[in-house]
């Protein structure tokens, strides 16, 4: 497979059904290509494109509360001033219980209405390519969901008995599945027998695009980082639904803004086993006065907490670009592993 890009002429080597607890997959011949998802937009493919993420409001608008635009300027402005001056004044002086925290930045993500009803709803796939090494094997697959429409994935396997631990990984902002196993060595844990999914990214470029589409959300009542953790939640049903997969142990790998949407993640969803990131966010960033995906001035009051990772059961925050290496990462990995194991052990 070369670079990132799908292409049309690829055909869909299999379809797969998903656990039982969810409805089965509509099992269908091929993801059928709409021009109109595709005008050569970063991160994107012929297959999957961001004319969904447009329409999600339209979907769900009696979910959503819009805001004006002087309104959302006004709202940005207040935290960029109060993390400039580093008062911290919008934020909680107590912490909130780990099911209060999960329920309110589910809403200030702006995905709760998406998460009403997520196991019941159908999720497509469909195996776009796939290759054999003499020691994994690797699968390009697309999703269809019925709000945010086509993402993909790529995910890598050692052949070995399963099941067998799983990382989903979230990459860095301007980086595809593919650039990102080269940067952050995904072979090293496919070598060390573990399964790693790595999520696409849309209109995650840190350009024009991305301030567009994550200004267009807010303004909507959404939060295109919101849409990523959605997605990521889907990638991660998926792989619960896998028999090679240990559910017990599918643990959360971020980069930069893909490590930011981990630590929302793992506090959103307590069944990750560990985390891994290199860095946190207080979700006032901006470059040069564009928005990125997580920029939020409904996410910027959790910042603290979000920060903390002691909160969390298995987490560590490494330095930033992982300087160490995979096997500092692993050996963390391994520790949180053998310490989950043992916590499910029945007690004599």
């Amino acid at each position: 497979m070369a670079g990132g890009t799908l292409r049309p002429r690829w055909m869909v080597l299999c379809i797969l059904g998903l656990a039982a607890a969810s409805p089965p997959a509509e099992a269908q011949p091929w993801l059928e290509y709409a021009p109109e998802l595709e005008s050569d937009l970063p991160l994107s493919s012929p297959l999957y494109g961001l004319s969904d993420y447009i329409e999600l409001p339209q979907l769900l608008a009696d979910e959503s509360v819009p805001l004006s635009h002087a309104a959302l300027q006004a709202q940005l402005r207040r935290i960029w001033l109060d993390s400039e001056r580093d008062l911290a004044r919008a934020v909680f002086e107590d912490r909130l219980p780990a099911s209060q925290l999960r329920v309110e930045l589910a809403d200030s993500l702006g995905i709760a209405p998406l998460l009403a009803g997520l196991q019941q709803r159908p999720l497509r796939f469909a195996i776009l390519d796939e290759h054999y090494g003499s020691a994994h094997s690797e699968r390009l697959l697309v999703f269809e969901d019925p709000l945010v429409g086509r993402f993909a994935a790529r995910v890598l396997e050692p052949e070995r008995a399963g099941p067998l631990p799983t990382l989903l990984a979230l990459p860095g902002h301007d980086r595809d599945v593919y650039e990102f196993c080269v940067e952050f060595s995904c072979q090293d844990y496919v070598d060390a027998g573990y399964i790693v999914a790595v999520l696409q990214l849309r209109a995650d470029e840190s350009g024009a695009l991305e301030h567009a589409m994550a200004a267009y959300l807010l303004s909507e009542g959404f939060n295109l980082a919101g849409l990523h953790v959605y997605e990521a939640l889907l990638l991660a049903r998926y792989l619960r639904s896998q028999p090679q997969v240990d559910g017990r142990r599918l643990s959360l790998l971020g980069h930069s803004g893909g490590a930011v949407l981990a630590g929302m993640l793992a506090s959103l969803e307590p069944g990750f086993s560990a985390l891994v990131s290199d860095t946190t966010a207080v979700f006032s960033e901006d470059m040069d006065g564009g928005l990125l995906c997580s920029t939020s001035h409904l996410l910027y009051p959790y910042h603290p907490q979000l920060a903390d990772f002691e909160s969390l059961p298995a987490a560590r925050l490494f330095e930033y670009g992982y300087p160490s290496g995979s096997a500092a990462v692993l050996q963390f990995l391994e520790k949180a592993g053998a310490a989950a194991k043992v916590a499910d052990e029945p007690v004599p």
